[in-house]
C-alpha cells in the first residue's frame, strides 16, 4: 500500500477530533447571566441544558424585614446535584427608612411642591 491511502483515514480522524473538541468547547463554555433579583449570578453551558451554577444573592421578603437568600446551586441536565443556599437572617434589614431619612424626605417633598406651584 502506498502512503496516500494511509493518510486519508488519518486526516479524517484528525478533522473529526477537531470538530468534536470545538463542539464540546461551544457546549461547555460558561456564559454569565446577571439575574435582577438582588444580585444572583448564573453560569451555564449552552442554554443551560448541560449544566447551571447559580450563585444566589436573592432578596427574601419577611414581614417588615428583608433578608437575603445566599448560597450556591448546581444543576446538571436540569437535575439539582448540589444546593447549600440558605436565608441569612442575621443580616436582615427593616423595610422602612430611618426617622432621619423620613424627615429629610418630607422636607424635600415640601420644597418640591412649593417650586412646582
Amino acid at each position: 500500500m502506498s502512503p496516500k491511502y494511509k493518510s486519508k483515514p488519518r486526516k479524517k480522524r484528525i478533522v473529526t477530533i477537531i470538530l468534536v473538541v470545538v463542539l464540546l468547547v461551544f457546549l461547555l463554555f460558561p456564559r454569565r447571566f446577571d439575574i435582577k433579583d438582588g444580585g444572583s449570578v448564573l453560569y451555564c453551558g449552552f442554554a443551560g441544558i448541560v449544566y447551571q451554577v447559580e450563585q444566589r444573592h436573592r432578596i427574601y421578603d419577611l414581614p417588615g424585614y428583608a433578608a437575603y437568600e445566599v448560597g450556591t446551586v448546581v444543576r446538571i441536565f436540569f437535575i439539582e446535584v448540589f444546593n447549600n443556599s440558605h436565608v441569612d437572617y442575621e443580616h436582615a434589614r427593616p423595610l422602612g427608612h430611618s426617622p432621619e431619612v423620613e424627615a429629610l424626605d418630607k422636607e424635600l417633598g415640601s420644597l418640591y411642591e412649593s417650586e412646582t406651584t
